[in-house]
């Protein structure tokens, strides 16, 4: 796996040395863009607004834009200055309980695994602290010139480091919800909460399917055959109009306990053979 960060957890006088890996990756299908009328691929280029030409890499450098046409220009050694410890340092500020960071927070997810064989006991003995305490550490990283909060906390039998989104920028949720609340009756709440009863079960995240990327895999491999490409059951967007609520909560209910039925003689057919 490729390291994506080099550095040291530091946690009070105790240094560990880690290397941090991607816990995630995207598994949909990449596309290119195009020339339509002869399928050539279109590159981006590095185009100079001002003297209305390409110009080489070596020639690209960094500014701020304060108004349309007025740059500040930043210079490698401006650049420079700007390093911080979490380049190259994790460093733990506190320990807290998970339940009080909102899911909202939530960026990008890194392994961190020890970096040689000297740090293996530290490792390891910040792993059972956290273990132990049923706690997550609070810390900072920088990431590609980028300097986020972050939490470190057990996965399976390795550390997980997990940035976050700073405060400032989480969007409030001004304008959202609806401008005119919509009463509901004590039947259709009832109804609504045998409904979320019904659906309450083990779910195995592994059983939901890409639809799309399927469907994306079936055209390409047509298009690569000269076959004819259907595009049958195809979503369309639902209507909206006024809705009585009981009808259809009624018949999710009878839906959901079929479902759960069938599910349950499935699961004791597979016992059996076992």
């Amino acid at each position: 796996m490729k390291v994506a960060w080099k550095g040291i957890i530091s946690l009070g006088l105790v240094k560990v040395p880690v290397h941090l890996y991607r816990a995630t990756g995207e598994h949909g299908i990449q596309l290119r863009q195009i020339h339509e009328t002869d399928g050539g691929i279109v590159k981006q280029k590095r185009f100079c607004e001002s003297e209305q030409k390409e110009i080489p890499y070596q020639e690209v450098s960094k500014g701020y834009e304060v108004a349309p046409g007025v740059v500040v220009k930043l210079t490698q050694e401006d650049l420079s200055a700007l390093r911080t410890p979490s380049e190259k340092k994790i460093e733990i500020f506190s320990f807290i309980n998970l339940s009080r960071i909102d899911p909202l927070m939530f960026s990008a997810a890194y392994y961190i695994g020890p970096s040689g064989r000297p740090a293996v006991k530290p490792y390891t003995l910040l792993r059972s602290a956290l273990k132990d305490a049923r706690k997550v550490a609070v810390t900072k990283v920088t990431l590609w010139s980028r300097e986020t909060p972050a939490i470190v906390r057990i996965h399976a039998d390795v550390l997980l480091l997990h940035t976050l989104h700073w405060p400032d920028e989480i969007r409030p949720t001004l304008g959202i919800a609806p401008a005119v609340e919509e009463s509901v009756t004590k039947k259709e709440i009832d109804e609504a909460k045998l409904l979320v009863e019904e659906l309450s079960r083990d779910f195995d995240l592994r059983s939901l399917e890409d639809e799309y990327q399927e469907r994306l895999q079936r055209v390409i491999s047509a298009r690569l055959q000269g076959l004819e490409v259907s595009y049958a059951g195809s979503a369309s967007a639902p209507s909206v109009g006024e809705i009585d609520l009981s009808p259809l909560l009624e018949e999710s209910v009878q839906r959901a306990r079929r479902i759960n039925k069938a599910s349950r003689e499935d699961s004791g057919r597979r016992r059996k053979k076992l």
